[in-house]
C-alpha cells in the first residue's frame, strides 16, 4: 500500500472544509450586498443639501492584474448647522462597475459647481451622493448567488458520488449568472449616474 495515499475520510474532511469556506464567503457577500441595497434604497428618502466637490481622483485597491481601480471623491456639506466631509459616492460601490461608466461619473463630478448630498437625519455625518440600486450591488448579488448555487451543487455531487455531472452543473450556473447580470443589472451604472444631482 502506498504510504502517501490519502484516506477517504481525510479527503471528505478536506472537501468539507473547502465547501464550508465557500458557503461562509457566499453567505457573507449576500448579506453584505443586502445591507448595501437596504442602505442605498433608504438613502433615496434622506434629506438633501447642497455640497461642494473638494477632490475627485482615481484610487487603486490592490496591485497588478488583481487590483481594482475606482473613483474616490471627497465633498463638503453642512447639515443642521454643522460642517461635514463625506467620501461615499454610493453604498455598495467599490469600483465594481464598468470603467466607462466610472469615467463619465468622474467627468460629471469634476465639472460640477455643486452637488446634492443626501445625509442620514439620525446621523448627519453619514452621507452619500447617489442612492438606489446600481450595477455594483447587482453584480455582487449575482456572483454570490452563483457561488452559493455552485457550492451547493458540488456538495450534493460529492455526497452522491456523481462527479461526472460537475462540469455540466458548472456550465449551467455560469450561464444563469451571466444571464441574470446582463438582463437585470447591466443598466445599473445608468442608475448610479442618474442618482447624482449636480450643477
Amino acid at each position: 500500500m502506498n504510504r502517501h495515499t490519502i484516506s477517504e475520510p481525510t479527503r471528505r474532511a478536506a472537501a468539507g472544509l473547502v465547501l464550508a469556506v465557500f458557503y461562509v464567503a457566499s453567505v457573507f457577500n449576500l448579506l453584505s450586498a443586502g445591507w448595501s441595497w437596504r442602505c442605498s434604497v433608504a438613502a433615496m428618502t434622506w434629506p438633501r443639501v447642497v455640497g461642494t466637490i473638494e477632490a475627485v481622483r482615481w484610487a487603486d485597491k490592490g496591485s497588478g492584474k488583481t487590483g481594482v481601480r475606482r473613483i474616490a471623491v471627497r465633498y463638503a456639506y453642512a447639515a443642521d448647522g454643522v460642517d461635514h466631509e463625506g467620501r461615499r459616492l454610493a453604498f455598495g460601490f467599490y469600483g465594481n462597475i464598468r470603467k466607462s461608466a466610472q469615467r463619465k461619473i468622474a467627468t460629471r463630478l469634476r465639472n460640477a459647481r455643486s452637488v446634492a448630498v443626501r445625509y442620514d437625519p439620525s446621523s448627519p455625518g453619514r452621507s452619500t451622493l447617489s442612492a438606489g440600486l446600481h450595477e455594483g450591488i447587482g453584480l455582487r448579488f449575482a456572483m454570490s448567488c452563483a457561488i452559493l448555487a455552485a457550492t451547493a451543487a458540488m456538495h450534493r455531487i460529492l455526497r452522491q458520488g456523481h462527479r461526472d455531472r460537475l462540469f455540466v452543473v458548472g456550465i449551467v450556473v455560469a450561464v444563469i449568472c451571466v444571464g441574470a447580470y446582463v438582463a437585470i443589472f447591466l443598466g445599473g451604472a445608468e442608475v448610479l449616474r442618474a442618482g447624482l444631482i449636480t450643477e
